[in-house]
Order: structure tokens, then sequence, then C-alpha cells
């Protein structure tokens, strides 16, 4: 009779291969179309002109994307993005994971000091780049307030997870195919995987929490890299892509 470690090693195995299975197949079907992923998972923005003169001010000198921001700057341009996204995401995942987040974190409505929003930093226009998401390499993020504290949590979305890409290292959270299976075929699992991202993104912000790392309502940060930390156990670099000028909307 085979003992009981060994069928539980070999359980284990069987999980692991389906586990691989899904992952290639769900990459498989999102290979090629990296930017088609991005906003099918986060959305995007539509700004007027007023929004990319507002990124020039914030950023001024510094508007060369060789150029590293300060916190301060870091700060402006997310609260800039804030401001030009709607009041509720724009795609289906997004609106679930808002909801499965807020649960969460366990947020009671008629409590007004606290809430949770997400803001996509893609914009639809296809020859544009919002400085946030080429600057920093963020695809999208969640903030969540507490008493006039704002705590940030970047996402990126990516059809290559396992790449070595700056912007990858930067996130709190990598989103990829594998984390959005398909909702019509199957339910239970989409509907279980964005409740294990909420949870992944709810102690991120547990994290940041208990490390004091905020911003706080009228813009002064915490600390110079409070929207650049990494997820825990990563390191903290620096998104610089080659010099370009975000203000005349030439293309990457």
């Amino acid at each position: 009779m085979l003992d009981q470690e060994f069928l539980q090693r070999r359980e284990q195995q069987n999980i692991e291969a389906e586990k691989f299975l899904k992952t290639q197949s769900a990459r498989e079907l999102w290979k090629g179309r990296g930017k088609e992923f991005e906003r099918f998972v986060l959305g995007e923005i539509n700004p007027d002109e007023t929004f990319f003169k507002e990124e020039e001010r914030i950023m001024g000198s510094d508007a060369s994307f060789g150029k590293k921001l300060t916190g301060r700057q870091k700060n402006e341009l997310f609260s800039l993005v804030e401001r030009y996204n709607q009041l509720q995401p724009g795609t289906e995942y997004a609106k679930a994971l808002l909801e499965a987040v807020s649960e969460a974190i366990g947020i009671d409505p008629q409590d007004k000091t606290k809430r949770v929003n997400f803001c996509t930093t893609l914009i639809k226009s296809g020859d544009r780049v919002s400085a946030v998401d080429f600057k920093l390499g963020t695809d999208g993020f969640f903030v969540y307030e507490d008493s006039g504290k704002k705590y940030y949590v970047q996402l990126d979305a990516t059809t290559n997870p396992d790449s070595s890409a700056k912007e990858i290292v930067n996130a709190d959270i990598i989103i990829a195919p594998e984390n959005i299976p398909d909702k019509k075929r199957m339910p239970g699992e989409y509907a279980f995987q964005v409740e294990a991202m909420a949870m992944k993104i709810n102690r991120v912000i547990q994290d940041k929490i208990d490390r004091g790392d905020f911003v706080q309502k009228s813009g002064e940060s915490r600390s110079d890299v409070s929207l650049v930390t990494a997820a825990r156990g990563r390191n903290i670099r620096e998104y610089t892509p080659p010099p370009k000028n975000i203000s005349k909307g030439k293309k990457r």
C-alpha cells in the first residue's frame, strides 16, 4: 500500500501541473496583445489638453523622461490622474476588484473618513501616454484614504509577468492573464481569483499602514519613495525610459 505521504506529494504535483497548464493557456490567449490586455483589465481615461498642461506644470524642468521625479511631483501626478478618473472603473474586472478590495479592507459605507478607489493611468488616445504610466511604469492604482492619509497600491497589468522590466519591479501588484479566467466558462474560478487579488491588495495596504508609508491629503509625502515602493521583498528602483517629451504627446 502506498503511504499517505506519497499520495499527498502526488496530489500536490497534480495540482501544480494543472495550475501550470492553466497559466500557459491563459498567457497564450493574450500573446502579442499586451496593450489590449492592459486596457481589458484596467480600462482607460480620455483627458483633455488641460490634463497634459497640468502634467507639464507639475514636472517643470524635470519633464525629460531621463530625470527622476521628486516625491511631491509623484504625489501631484497621482492626484491629477485621480481627478480625471470616473467615479466608477470602466471595466468589469476593475469594478469587481474594487468591490472585493472594499470588502477585504472592511470599509463601512457610513464612515466618511475612509474610502478606497481605483484609477487607471492608461490614455485612450493611441499616441499619448500619462506621466504616471511612462515615468513610473504604473498602469493603474488603488488609493485607500483614511483620516486624511492616502495609501497608494501600484498595479502593472502584463502578459509577461516573468519579465525583469523595471515597471514590474516597481509595481506592488502584478496582474497577469492567469489571474483573470474566462468569466463565462469558469465563473467560480473568476470569482475566486478576484477575491484572491483583493486580498493581496489589502495586504499591501496593511503593510504600508504598518510602515507609515502614506501621503497626506494636502500632497505632503511621508516618504520620498512612497509612490515607488515595491512590494515586500523587492528592491526599490526608479523607472527611467528613454527621454521623450510627454507634453507634446510624442509616441513612445
